[in-house]
């Protein structure tokens, strides 16, 4: 797995990285963040409530229906990023990295947006870019994209608090509501995205097990 995400990040997100954020920031764009954030990711899917508050028999998967899933990858992402200042208090972190992790996140929604907005993963990134890009913690500079960083947890925070209620309360009206405002992709990126048709959207891979099985 280490090996996949490395690969990817290599791969996928270092082109990506290189032709959308501003060229300042491209030093901060770092393989372990990288790593880091998708191990955060898959935790975060443990946080917040299974079932809706005051209603033990009703799941909140049941409740959000087909909005749960992108409200649910939104969760983990949104919560990953949020740790950073967390790890940092207590020394997982340096405070040096913070940049790293904030634009390695930043470039990593580009690729995962690529997946397509009416897949949950790249729904939920559609929703994160556009939410904290209204914050003003995501912005353009000189045609590239790049992060406040005074304004950037603030704005994550808002973001988790969000869907946070919304599976709590099992609020289903509520959760499309968001993914509507939120889901639908700006036309200044569509154009972004279009420069990247050199990158590929994920990679072609190969196992040495299942060869040797097939023998």
């Amino acid at each position: 797995y280490k090996n996949m995400m490395e690969a990817k990040f290599q791969k996928i997100l270092l082109p990506i990285a290189g032709k959308l954020l501003h060229r300042d920031d491209l030093k901060y764009i770092d393989q372990e963040a990288f790593t880091d954030f998708v191990t955060l990711h898959e935790v975060s899917h443990t946080l917040g409530r299974s079932y809706v508050f005051g209603k033990d028999n009703s799941e909140v998967r049941t409740a959000l229906q087909e909005a749960y899933s992108a409200i649910e990858e939104a969760k983990a992402d949104i919560l990953a990023i949020y740790a950073t200042p967390y790890l940092v208090e207590n020394g997982v972190y340096t405070v040096k990295s913070v940049k790293d992790r904030y634009l390695t996140y930043l470039a990593g929604l580009f690729r995962s947006i690529r997946f397509g907005i009416e897949e949950a993963h790249g729904k939920a990134n559609m929703c994160e870019f556009n939410f904290l890009r209204e914050k003003g913690a995501i912005l353009k500079n000189d045609g590239y994209w790049t992060v406040d960083f005074e304004k950037f947890h603030t704005a994550v925070a808002a973001f988790s608090r969000i869907v946070l209620h919304l599976e709590a309360e099992g609020n289903y009206n509520g959760a499309k509501a968001f993914l509507k405002k939120y889901g639908e992709m700006p036309e200044d990126l569509a154009i972004d995205m279009q420069n990247l048709s050199d990158v590929p959207r994920d990679l072609n891979t190969s196992y040495a097990i299942f060869n040797e099985l097939k023998k």
